[in-house]
């Protein structure tokens, strides 16, 4: 833990750092895994990659940041329903990921398929194509969570047991048993497992892409229930993740939509830079 964590404290943290690297470029996202990921593209002889817990902190630091006329930080965070919703705070210096959260973004590449080659399984184990198979399969928890957010529920989803409702392969849910695990793991609500597919059918729409709607969170722990199930051993969600971002390369970054905004950001804001140099 880093302790208590405000948008001062952020932006002191990055006025102390340029105390010795005087032009180092700050990006700033929401929290470690995010961190992790970056920490991997980014050239860190020139960028301090800082968490910050959350786009409120972010979006704070940056602000006290301006106030202070320094310059060099980039913001990117998770677009989380934003682009669904079409609520993106436009900000030359605040990016959003092309796709729902960081770790969709990682599980839309190659990786994947390298983890599944690493578990010496075929590449078509669990569907077709394991990217998209995870990415359709989670949708209707991608639903509930906006369903949370439209209807003011209040919904906690960090303690679900996904092996309570991901069935398969391929892997898929059981809306039902979602129902249920939701309802287990908040007991004050006060809806039935019927009044939440209800809300959960009710913000669902044909036409939305999946990697707008699902969470990469959710996706991983269904990857997580198929190899376990697949080995008769548990192989934690965490595990899955982390395995996954080892196997995320710098060039699968290099052909995505925020890749290209961070280098117009770079020209844009010389000689602040980013990421390696491919």
């Amino acid at each position: 833990m880093r302790g208590y964590l405000d948008p001062y404290s952020i932006a002191n943290e990055i006025r102390l750092s340029r105390t010795v690297r005087k032009w180092a470029s700050a990006l700033l996202v929401e929290g470690s895994k995010d961190a992790r990921v970056f920490r991997n593209l980014v050239d860190e002889s020139a960028c301090d990659v800082v968490q910050t817990e959350g786009k409120r902190n972010a979006s704070g630091a940056l602000n006290v940041l301006r106030k202070a006329n320094q310059a060099g930080a980039l913001v990117v965070v998770d677009s989380d329903f934003s682009r669904l919703d079409g609520q993106l705070i436009l900000d030359p210096d605040v990016l959003w990921t092309e796709d729902h959260d960081i770790e969709g973004m990682v599980l839309k590449s190659p990786a994947p398929e390298k983890l599944m080659i690493e578990y010496d399984l075929k590449l078509d184990e669990f569907g077709k194509d394991i990217s998209s198979t995870l990415g359709k399969g989670v949708m209707p928890l991608g639903y509930m969570r906006l369903a949370s957010i439209k209807n003011k529920l209040n919904l906690d989803f960090k303690q679900l047991d996904h092996s309570k409702f991901v069935v398969g392969p391929p892997p898929v849910i059981d809306e039902a048993k979602l129902a249920q695990e939701i309802l287990a793991k908040n007991p004050r609500c006060s809806h039935s497992a019927k009044d939440l597919i209800g809300m959960m059918q009710g913000v669902s729409n044909s036409s939305h892409d999946c990697w707008q709607v699902g969470c990469g969170h959710d996706m991983t722990a269904a990857l997580s229930v198929m190899l376990t199930k697949k080995f008769g051993r548990e192989i934690p969600s965490y595990t899955v993740e982390r395995q996954l971002r080892l196997s995320y390369h710098p060039s699968d970054f290099a052909s995505t939509q925020l890749c290209k905004e961070i280098k117009e950001w770079e020209a844009k804001n010389a000689p602040y830079g980013i990421l390696k140099k491919l």
